[in-house]
């Protein structure tokens, strides 16, 4: 087909941007809803995904994906075993303490996130406005959560929390959690009688 023939059809990215280079007055004056655009999806540039949308704070797949955990270990209840952080704490159940480093650096993540939440932590820190609370939570453990966590405990707070869901939890950052010295009761996949445990 030549330029400059009108035809109803498809019409690239490429070529509706040589037809606007060429001035033509003509594409102006068409009618538009007769004519079928067709975009180039696959542009040449790579794209660059935003911080805020991390794929490993928003993944809901197995956490034995990050870390390579064994299906032995899957067949263990966190329940069954007897487990402490370095430091000795042990009132805490999770998959596996030893997966905390790869929490920890989820967690490091979300706080970029959440610039607002951590402010109000740095500027209430010495304060601690939260003193002698006994803060109880059900909520899904992930990377965000474990910042409100912490920044609750920062303020001053005693904390104490479980998972909400059986398949939302982010092993690695309940183990961070649990590391850092909080109660945290939560793994992926428990079952009806874990979680009312």
């Amino acid at each position: 087909m030549e330029y400059g023939e009108t035809s109803i059809g498809l019409i690239s990215q490429r070529d509706r941007d040589l037809n606007f280079t060429r001035n033509d007055s003509r594409i102006f004056n068409t009618d538009r809803t007769s004519k079928e655009i067709k975009y180039n999806l696959a542009t040449a540039r790579p794209r660059i995904r935003s911080r805020s949308v991390s794929q490993s704070s928003t993944d809901s797949y197995s956490s034995a994906s990050y870390t390579g955990s064994s299906s032995d270990e899957d067949d263990i209840s966190p329940r069954e075993k007897s487990q402490r952080t370095a430091k000795g704490f042990s009132d805490f159940c999770v998959k596996n303490i030893d997966h905390a480093a790869f929490g920890r650096r989820e967690i490091e993540i979300a706080e970029q996130e959440m610039p607002g939440l951590v402010a109000l932590r740095r500027r209430a820190e010495a304060d601690k406005p939260l003193q002698g609370a006994k803060i109880i939570g059900c909520t899904h453990i992930t990377a965000q959560t474990a910042v409100l966590v912490e920044t609750l405990a920062a303020l001053g707070a005693s904390i104490r929390w479980c998972a909400c869901n059986i398949y939302s939890t982010q092993n690695e950052v309940a183990a961070a959690l649990a590391e850092a010295g909080y109660s945290i009761y939560a793994w992926k996949g428990e079952t009806e009688e874990d979680f009312w445990w």
